[in-house]
């Protein structure tokens, strides 16, 4: 073999060709990144269409772009923090959304998480009436859910919507949320 007039393939101590190894090797790393992709885009994609079907099924608004807009304004103001949403919403808030958890208990959840990101404050469920509760799984029909910040409402936010909003919750969105003193 030492007579052969091409490059040699660089052996392993035992022996062993490790060229072809490390290209084994390469291709089943690539696979495997490209099974993970796959998996991963399956199980996002299952997510969101739980997640559209159960807010429509409750009369909700869909939930995601408020989120987005929550997230772009903390990736301007704290990139740690932003960082850690994305990472808990990949490794927490996928999953679940795509497994069998309550989707809207998953969402909120994941409110609550980014509230506190934001600052102290807690979340509350509005009911038509105005009146405020804990939020409680399942969520009643027609609860707008919104984190209010303990001092200010800047970092206030809506993280559940009814399409169809009462006047007492339209009040509390501008009042607590948007700090609008006129309606």
């Amino acid at each position: 073999m030492d007579d052969l007039p091409y490059p040699q393939p660089a052996m392993c101590g035992d022996g062993q060709d490790s060229g072809a190894e490390g290209v084994r090797e390469a291709v089943d790393g690539m696979r495997s990144a490209r099974h993970h992709a796959a998996m991963e885009q399956s199980t996002n994609e299952r997510a969101q269409e739980r997640l559209a079907a159960r807010f429509a099924e409750l009369g909700l608004d869909n939930p995601r772009e408020a989120y987005r807009k929550l997230l772009l304004d903390l990736k301007t103001r704290d990139t740690a923090a932003f960082e850690g949403a994305t990472t808990h919403y990949h490794a927490r808030v996928l999953p679940e959304l795509g497994g069998g958890a309550d989707p809207v208990a998953t969402w909120i959840e994941y409110g609550r998480f980014l509230g506190e990101l934001i600052g102290q404050g807690s979340m509350h469920a509005i009911d038509a009436s105005g009146r405020a509760s804990p939020v409680q799984s399942p969520l009643a029909p027609g609860a707008l859910v919104v984190w209010l910040m303990d001092a200010g409402t800047r970092g206030s936010f809506v993280a559940v919507r009814p399409r169809a909003l009462s006047a007492a919750q339209a009040a509390t969105i501008g009042l607590l949320v948007e700090a609008r003193l006129s309606i």
